[in-house]
């Protein structure tokens, strides 16, 4: 008995200090949706996603290299303007509602990015290096060479 409740405390401590994120990892949404993959509202779903990921980095790289700053924000004022276009071919919303939801979604993800960041950095020191924000990267770096 006193193993089993050392092993429910251990595993209490060690799921309090795990990095938690609130939004799922962009590789696990591409592994949970690799069926639907071509499907207008994965798409749209990964375009705005990944501009809010791109204004983050933005963010965060600002003090340290503005240039590379410019690069990421452009990257996302990029990818919003895709997924615009994209929800007013899709799913047929004139331009003010296109661009106002993805405005809206936008400005909720960029929320999720800078709490989930600012708690990273907290625990490991690193925006995106060592935790869940990395893959994010490389799923959105994939995603910004193919619009080129």
């Amino acid at each position: 008995m006193k193993k089993l409740l050392g092993i429910v405390v251990l595993g209490l401590l060690l799921s309090v200090n795990a990095m938690s994120a609130n939004l799922k990892p962009l590789t696990q949404y591409l592994e949970d949706n690799q069926d639907t993959i071509n499907d207008p509202t994965v798409t749209s779903y990964l375009l705005t996603r990944c501009g809010a990921f791109y204004t983050f980095v933005a963010a965060i790289t600002f003090e340290k290299n503005s240039e590379l700053s410019d690069t990421f924000q452009k990257y996302s004022t990029k990818l919003l303007t895709y997924n615009a276009l994209h929800m007013m071919k899709k799913f047929n919303r004139n331009e003010d509602e296109a661009f106002k939801s993805t405005n809206d979604a936008h400005k909720m993800m960029s929320k999720y990015y800078k709490e989930d960041g600012q708690e990273f950095f907290a625990k490991t020191g690193e925006y995106l290096s060592g935790t869940p924000l990395q893959g994010d990267l490389d799923v959105c770096s994939t995603i910004i060479k193919n619009t080129q």
